[in-house]
């Protein structure tokens, strides 16, 4: 075994992961496309033949991949999901009511709480729409041996950002429920549950 065998074949390994996981997350088009990122790398792995050859096997299912990609960025993502964007706007309303009028709020850590959700959910979709546009230029740009290795190291490092919106809402939600009688039921419940 060489050493193109061993790092293809982690690759591929990795994609796999990452395709399962995405699968896990009910993002399928980013599934689809770590599956066959995984079965190109594997191929490259296991026959030796380069993904630049004219008429490669793996070539072909790479650009597949690609195809399926970036997609499946706007598809999967939730900036993009009605649900999401309407849960997020109706806790922005609330904040804006808790910070208006603060006299549901029982302490200053409370207020500061409102005060913080208020700003997080305020910027919540733009900043949604920059890692979407972020995500979208690496997967142009960047192959799929990079983008794999780009993809571990994130989640390695943990540097996928923190929905500061919930959990501001979480927080204050568990120090004062009653602070949120105007949020409806359904999406109180929404947003505790865990999001992906």
């Amino acid at each position: 075994m060489n050493l193109r065998t061993i790092f293809f074949g982690t690759i591929a390994l990795l994609s796999l992961a990452f395709g399962i996981k995405d699968l896990f997350h009910q993002a399928y088009f980013g599934a689809v496309s770590g599956i066959l990122v995984a079965v190109s790398m594997g191929l490259i792995a296991l026959t030796g033949e380069s993904i630049f050859e004219e008429s490669s096997l793996a070539q072909v299912i790479v650009l597949a991949a690609g195809a399926l990609g970036i997609p499946g960025l706007f598809l999967d993502k939730s900036p993009f999901s009605v649900d999401k964007q309407r849960a997020h706007a109706e806790l922005t309303r609330s904040f804006a009511e808790l910070v208006a009028d603060d006299r549901a709020l029982r302490t200053p850590v409370e207020a500061q709480l409102a005060k913080a959700g208020l700003f997080a959910c305020a910027g919540k979709e733009y900043s949604d729409l920059a890692n979407v546009a972020m995500s979208a230029g690496k997967q142009i740009h960047l192959g799929p041996v990079t983008s794999t290795l780009d993809r571990t190291y994130s989640e390695a490092l943990g540097t996928a950002p923190a929905d500061g919106c919930l959990g501001a809402f979480r927080m204050l939600y568990k120090m004062n429920p009653q602070a949120f009688t105007l949020l409806e039921v359904d999406t109180a419940k929404q947003l505790l549950k865990d999001e992906g």
